[in-house]
């Protein structure tokens, strides 16, 4: 999708929306940069990068970052695990480093230059990604706030309205865990919303964004969309078990959901092929 396919001096807002980044999974998102942990040490995560790596750092840097200059993005919405945290299940396997001090220095390296002088709206993730002992999105957005042109940290959930627009966003990480029937599960959420602002109970969305499955579905209604957003990590086995293999392939990009100035929704979605890493085809 070209910018210059839409006429975007008539678009009144232009919102990127990602999830699930798992900055410093050794599947996921890893920045450029060096990192420096607290005693000051340079940690160059570029020598330690596999192939399936570099291809989603490529991703990210070569083409969303410019995607989303190309279309004037003015806000970020971030939902949630932005780190792949400490994997306790796996005793801290499967990161570039476990320490959560360096995951979160690499995470704001990763969204500097998508937030920088742009608003960035924050949301949690999963438990198993996050911590008890520190906030890891609310820190992230904390180190941000000298680059992004306004922050604000959610916590789990918010309803956003965005400025200029009639437009109300029900923002959250997960709505399930399914994975059989994803597009159904969300078919059902927007059931009961509708059926809640039918009562007075809630106010009227007309978008419901989820994360956390790495999928990307679009259920369009009339009057709401329903959107489930990609990851940015490529497949890997969860547990000890190999279940669903194909319909856990997951789907890597984000969305630009762009506003104009009728009110009227455009909704891109920039989606790349997910590399092999544990999964690649080997000799035998």
């Amino acid at each position: 999708m070209s910018p210059h396919t839409i006429r975007l001096d008539n678009i009144q807002r232009s919102i990127a929306v990602i999830s699930d980044t798992h900055i410093f999974s050794d599947f996921g998102l890893v920045p450029r940069e060096p990192v420096e942990d607290e005693h000051g040490a340079i940690r160059n995560p570029r020598e330690a990068l596999n192939d399936g790596q570099r291809i989603i750092q490529s991703y990210w840097y070569d083409q969303w970052l410019p995607t989303c200059d190309e279309f004037n993005v003015d806000t970020v919405i971030h939902l949630g695990d932005a780190c792949q945290g400490i994997n306790p299940k796996e005793g801290g396997r499967s990161t570039l480093s476990p320490d959560l001090d360096i995951q979160k220095e690499a995470a704001a390296l990763c969204l500097e230059p998508l937030v920088k002088d742009r608003n960035l709206e924050m949301f949690n993730g999963t438990t198993y990604h996050e911590a008890l002992n520190t906030r890891i999105h609310q820190d992230i957005a904390n180190r941000l706030r000298g680059y992004a042109q306004r922050v604000q940290f959610h916590g789990k959930f918010a309803n956003l309205s965005f400025d200029g627009t009639n437009k109300v966003a029900n923002c959250a990480h997960a709505a399930t865990s399914a994975m059989i029937y994803p597009a159904g599960v969300i078919d059902r959420e927007l059931l009961f919303i509708k059926v809640a602002v039918a009562e007075g109970k809630i106010p009227r969305p007309d978008y419901f964004f989820r994360g956390h499955l790495h999928k990307y579905i679009h259920l369009d209604y009339e009057d709401i969309h329903g959107i489930q957003c990609p990851g940015w990590q490529a497949w890997y086995p969860l547990g000890d078990k190999v279940r669903l293999y194909g319909r856990t392939q997951p789907d890597i990009g984000g969305l630009i959901l762009l506003i104009d100035k009728e009110n009227r929704t455009i909704l891109l979605h920039f989606l790349y092929e997910a590399p092999k890493i544990a999964d690649c085809v080997k000799r035998a």
